[in-house]
């Protein structure tokens, strides 16, 4: 297996090799990180909801014939975008995650797919703006990320990576909750910043791309996802 960047995101891992000169990714060490490029919520005048964070690029998986594979296959994962407008705190409301999705073996390319939900979301996604422009920023982290379909396995990994029932078995273990398993494909983590300033009134149309009617002024934010190795 190969792993690579979609553009402009980046990838980092950790490998290990056997004593016959198998390289292997170590488990947990994978990630990509991208730049989150939008950012929808709402506005009262006083405080900011985030509902929507869109990223921008990431990785590509390539593999060849292997104990996992009937032969060469690809699977791009790309441009994410976490949808929160169906989650409220406390409840067991969904954390929906899109992506874009392209493969080879005759894979048709998916725009904005539903691919993952997630299970846990920790840290600030409401702000009040106190009667001054201020500067605010958080740290979120969304984990428990599984399939949001389970037919998803053979339909998107399987096809598109020409997974054998070896590799078939490894995502499905990836994908099946247990004591032992909490994380399933990972944890995404992602940083905001932004400058906002009250406003005398509620904004009309609250919900908008990167929050502009919020009087956000700048956005500096990043994005990564930490994924568990696949064959």
């Amino acid at each position: 297996m190969k792993l690579s960047a979609v553009e402009p995101a980046t990838v980092a891992f950790n490998t290990s090799t056997s004593s016959t000169g198998i390289v292997r990714y170590v488990n947990g060490s994978v990630s990509a990180k991208a730049p989150v490029t939008s950012i929808t919520g709402s506005f009262d005048g006083t405080t900011v909801n985030v509902t929507g964070v869109q990223t921008s690029g990431g990785s590509l998986q390539t593999v060849t014939t292997s104990q996992a594979t009937l032969g060469p296959g690809s699977l791009s994962i790309s441009n994410l975008r976490v949808d929160l407008s169906r989650y409220t705190a406390g409840t067991t409301a969904s954390i929906d995650i899109y992506a874009d999705l392209s493969g080879g073996n005759g894979f048709a390319p998916l725009s904005n797919y539903r691919l993952w939900t997630a299970d846990t979301l920790t840290g600030p996604t409401t702000f009040t703006v106190n009667g001054a422009p201020q500067l605010f920023s958080a740290t979120n982290t969304l984990s428990g990320i599984f399939l949001a379909n389970a037919t998803d396995i053979d339909n998107i990994f399987v096809k598109a990576l020409n997974l054998n029932n070896t590799g078939r078995s490894g995502i499905n273990s990836v994908n099946n909750r247990t004591l032992t398993n909490v994380d399933g494909f990972g944890r995404i983590t992602s940083t905001i910043s932004a400058f906002a300033q009250p406003v005398a009134a509620p904004v009309p149309e609250p919900s908008t791309l990167a929050m502009l009617s919020l009087g956000l002024v700048g956005i500096a934010a990043v994005g990564s996802v930490r994924r568990r190795a696949q064959p």
